[in-house]
């Protein structure tokens, strides 16, 4: 490692030797690329600005204009037609009182549009059923919109001329102001033609017949004036919106050639640049991924020569540095893994959230002794005993291994143990440690026959069981300890009840025993007893607890049935009901000798002669000893 060290220091020193840096020619080619590229965003700026323009004049300037204009002509000659009809059928004195009442519709009618002078058609035609009467009143509304019409045409050309991107434009400047002009000279037209119908009508009864028929030919030259003048702007609006149109497509056209030219040109200097960045980089870029292969395989003898005078050597003597770290840390944990889970390891190495700092989350704790360790030792050598625990530890802990359990430590015979989140999943962490205390039970009649070699004992062996205490909630884990000597383990209430449930295995003759929240968990596919409700040392409430009896399908008749009247017997003990608890008690013991239900015998004697009261919730305190 000090040799690695020195090479990589050594390659570092010479860095400044290097005379074509690879990030000076990714530089550069990136400068001239960009620079390119800042060209055609440019280009497409002006360009689309300029289309902009176009399509602005387009969508919000000629194409309403054109429709408004079409909406005058259409007023002008409907309003003609309803004259011409009123001079074929109506009294020329009453047009005038027909025009004034009709003024009773601008309300609804102004501003003028397609649906709104629909409907006040409709209201005239049953309104004045009278076709003469009729055709004055629509004249009349015809001239209110043909009117309106003109008035928003004006205004639009206006705003149109005030917009600034119109006004960047003289092409489009000179085009309204002639629109702005015809539309002017239209508006002195039908105010002629007006000045001439109403003069016609006012002097028609007044006049000869050859005096009627010049004012009648004045009133179709001024008609004809206006509707020529109106087609006339109708067709430059046209001739406006076309040259729009073709001015779009022609920006759109040079963008799109812009565009392309300079992406060629782009591809072109890119792919040059590749092929020359790919000679002088491809082939140590291979033997590095070649030698990033074999660490994924897990040679981590693996070493990268790249002979260069660039960064690639660096990158080279970097991965070689890597790979003796690993090849470290692996020796590293091949030798704690056989002191501290190497899960446990592998989080304090890679410096998770977990190593360091104190985390709440919920997991099953597991607590195992030997019954009786103390009486046993007594009735062996020091290195009998050092045997006998060295080969209890390691036929235990094979289970707890097996199903993902972590080792939190060895309490002389005890073995603390844990499961849940991040090494197992929150909804299965339970039942795990059931599935070990049912092993272990079951590894026990095997290894009761090796106690003679392990002992050194051929008569007057001891009686060897272990009990189990399991309780599920919610700990602190976490690196605990000083800045000298540190531990990964869980902490808080569970863990101190776990280790108290384990404990009292000896007050009910069980061997394992769950808490009320590893119980619920468990429940569907694990056989369980509830035993009592109790208050061990150093907590405030009540706890249920419960005997593990066995996975569901594998637990005998006798013992469901033993549970059943058990459970039964206990709900008559909470209920003070003593007479019928103790007879349900006194079954269960002469059909399986069962210590529990000796035990709540003796406290049914007991109680009976203190007697609790009322109040008493049936919970029982266990002090600590």
């Amino acid at each position: 490692m000090t040799k690695l060290l020195q090479s990589l220091e050594a390659t570092v020193v010479d860095k400044g030797k290097v005379r074509r840096p690879i990030g000076a020619k990714i530089f550069g080619a990136t400068i001239v690329l960009l620079l390119m590229m800042a060209a055609v965003t440019w280009s497409a700026t002006v360009n689309l600005h300029q289309l902009s323009r176009q399509l602005t004049a387009l969508s919000e300037y000629y194409i309403p204009l054109e429709q408004t204009v079409g909406e005058i002509r259409a007023s002008h000659m409907s309003q003609i037609l309803m004259f011409e009809r009123f001079l074929g059928e109506g009294e020329p004195e009453r047009f005038a009182a027909l025009q004034a009442e009709a003024q009773r519709y601008a309300g609804e009618l102004l501003p003028c549009d397609r649906d709104t002078l629909r409907a006040v058609s409709r209201k005239v035609r049953e309104d004045f059923p009278a076709g003469p009467e009729r055709a004055a009143v629509t004249y009349a509304v015809q001239r209110l919109c043909s009117d309106d019409s003109a008035r928003q045409a004006m205004a639009l050309v206006t705003t149109a001329l005030a917009d600034p991107s119109v006004a960047a434009d003289p092409a489009q400047v000179q085009n309204l102001s002639k629109v702005q002009a015809q539309l002017e000279f239209i508006a002195r037209g039908r105010t002629a033609l007006h000045e001439t119908i109403e003069r016609f009508l006012a002097q028609h009864d007044q006049l000869d017949a050859g005096a009627r028929a010049i004012l009648k030919e004045q009133l179709e030259t001024n008609r004809n004036n206006v509707s020529r003048e109106a087609g006339t702007l109708s067709r430059l609006l046209q001739g406006h919106t076309v040259d729009a149109a073709r001015r779009a497509q022609a920006v759109e056209r040079d963008t799109l050639v812009f565009n392309w030219t300079a992406t060629l040109v782009a591809v072109l200097l890119g792919l040059a640049f590749t092929l020359i960045l790919t000679r002088s980089l491809v082939r140590p870029i291979r033997e590095l991924l070649s030698g990033a292969k074999a660490v994924e395989d897990g040679d981590l003898d693996i070493r990268v020569n790249v002979h260069s005078t660039d960064e690639l050597a660096l990158l080279a003597q970097s991965f070689n540095f890597m790979v003796s770290g690993l090849k470290e840390k692996e020796a590293i944990k091949s030798t704690f893994g056989k002191y501290i889970d190497p899960r446990i390891v592998q989080t304090l190495i890679d410096e998770q959230a977990a190593g360091r700092v104190g985390e709440k989350r919920p997991m099953t704790v597991y607590f195992s002794d030997i019954e009786g360790f103390t009486a046993i030792c007594e009735e062996l050598t020091p290195d009998g005993v050092v045997r006998l625990l060295n080969g209890y530890l390691a036929e235990m802990s094979e289970p707890v291994l097996a199903n993902r359990g972590i080792i939190d430590k060895y309490i002389g015979d005890s073995i603390m143990a844990f499961w849940g989140p991040p090494f197992v999943g929150e909804d299965e962490h339970a039942l795990l440690a059931c599935e070990v205390a049912l092993e272990q039970l079951a590894r026990l009649q095997g290894f009761r026959a090796r106690l003679p070699d392990l002992t050194g004992l051929r008569r007057g062996l001891p009686r060897f069981n272990l009990r189990v205490g399991i309780a599920t909630g919610e700990v602190t884990a976490g690196s605990i300890g000083s800045d000298t000597a540190r531990s990964y383990t869980v902490i808080g209430d569970t863990v101190n009840l776990a280790s108290r449930l384990e404990a009292i295995n000896k007050e009910y003759g069980t061997r394992i025993i769950l808490d009320e929240h590893a119980w619920s968990a468990v429940r569907a596919k694990m056989e369980t007893r509830e035993l009592d409700r109790i208050r061990v040392a150093g907590k405030a409430e009540a706890a249920r607890v419960f005997e593990l009896l066995g996975r569901r399908g594998e637990v005998d008749a006798t013992r469901l049935q033993l549970r059943n009247d058990f459970e039964l017997a206990l709900a008559a003990y909470r209920q003070q009901q003593w007479d019928e608890a103790a007879a349900g008690f006194e079954a269960c013991v002469a059909l399986a000798d069962d210590p529990a239900s000796a035990l709540f015998l003796r406290r049914i004697a007991h109680l009976r002669a203190q007697d609790p009261g009322p109040r008493w919730d049936g919970v029982w305190q266990f002090v600590s000893k």
